[in-house]
């Protein structure tokens, strides 16, 4: 029989940053409404997880602990994002604009 000290608590950093391009298109119904599309086209996206193994309990994590394949590391991810952000669909209501053409 053997023990294993616990909780196991293992502490780690998230950086994550995202650069894409979106297509959009709108669409005047008149003066003060109008409808519009949008999804993004390409995306860049980078994760970073670190961390560490640590003391719990005064005791170090047992040797699989050590051994075991942690998630750390990064992740690239290059492509279309449609499929995650989905294509939006928007309307914008203008009530107290002016018409086009006149005095502002």
């Amino acid at each position: 029989m053997s023990v294993i000290p616990g909780p196991i608590e293992t502490k780690f950093k998230e950086e994550t940053w995202r650069f894409g391009v979106d297509l959009g298109f709108n669409w005047e119904l008149n003066s003060w409404v109008e409808i519009g599309i949008k999804a993004n086209f390409l995306e860049f996206r980078k994760q970073i997880l670190s961390g560490y193994p640590q003391l719990t309990n005064g005791y170090y994590p047992p040797d699989w602990y050590f051994n075991y394949p942690m998630n750390y590391g990064n992740r690239i991810d290059f492509g279309s994002a449609v499929a995650r952000e989905g294509i939006r669909v928007s309307v914008n209501l203008r009530p107290f604009s002016q018409g086009k053409g006149e005095a502002q």
